[in-house]
């Protein structure tokens, strides 16, 4: 079961990823373009689509700012509510709280997703409806914990409007965790953290940030 590991810390690192080609190679074909750049992606994304995830670490709970510099949307951990999350005696002071700028909260995890029967993913899920529904699931006894069955999902609409439906899988017909799936996923989790997502910049970082400078995520 989840429990209080629930409350976790925030993004960060999540743009500062640098996924260029380390070593040069001989690319033969658009399909090993694809390959490659599914290796490097940590944020999974959900098209229109039917899929089977599987929750693989309790989730955390972050709160951020959706802010809008030079035309381009960002979002920005707030470091007064981490703090107040983290019940430190002291709040963090947060220049986007001042302006106004009232965060939201998210959810992270990090699950696989199954897309048929040959093609898998591996990354952190920050879908706020899907993770929503699984912790339903997980403090619903006559389910339980959400990390021992899949959750089909059903992904429909395009972009803002995508829409999420999301049911359980009985653990008889869920599919258990292979060897090539458990050895993408130990090699996600020897290169990514998920509280490595989780820490809120500094007040000096977020006014830079606001004020257009160029901030490594």
């Amino acid at each position: 079961m989840f429990g209080s590991e629930i409350v976790g810390r925030s993004i960060s690192k999540l743009w500062s990823q640098n996924l260029v080609f380390k070593n040069i190679m001989e690319i033969k074909s658009k399909e090993q373009i694809k390959k490659i750049k599914q290796m490097n992606k940590i944020f999974l994304d959900l098209d229109e689509g039917e899929y089977k995830i599987r929750i693989l670490q309790n989730p955390h709970i972050i709160y951020e700012h959706k802010v809008d510099i030079d035309g381009k949307t960002k979002f920005i951990i707030c470091p007064t509510e981490m703090s107040r999350l983290a019940n430190e005696e002291e709040l963090a002071p947060c220049p986007l709280c001042e302006q106004g700028n009232k965060p939201a909260i998210r959810y992270l995890t990090v699950a696989l997703v199954r897309y048929d029967s040959d093609k898998f993913e591996v990354g952190i899920l920050n879908k706020n409806s899907i993770i929503k529904k699984a912790l339903d699931l997980n403090f619903d006894p006559d389910f339980g914990d959400v990390k021992e069955y899949d959750l089909k999902v059903k992904a429909t609409g395009q972009k803002l409007q995508r829409r999420y439906e999301v049911n359980p899988m009985p653990k008889e017909k869920s599919l258990a965790i292979n060897e090539e799936e458990q050895k993408v996923i130990d090699s996600f989790y020897s290169k990514n953290a998920l509280e490595d997502f989780t820490k809120p910049k500094s007040y000096e970082v977020i006014q830079k940030i606001i004020n257009g400078e160029d901030i490594p995520f």
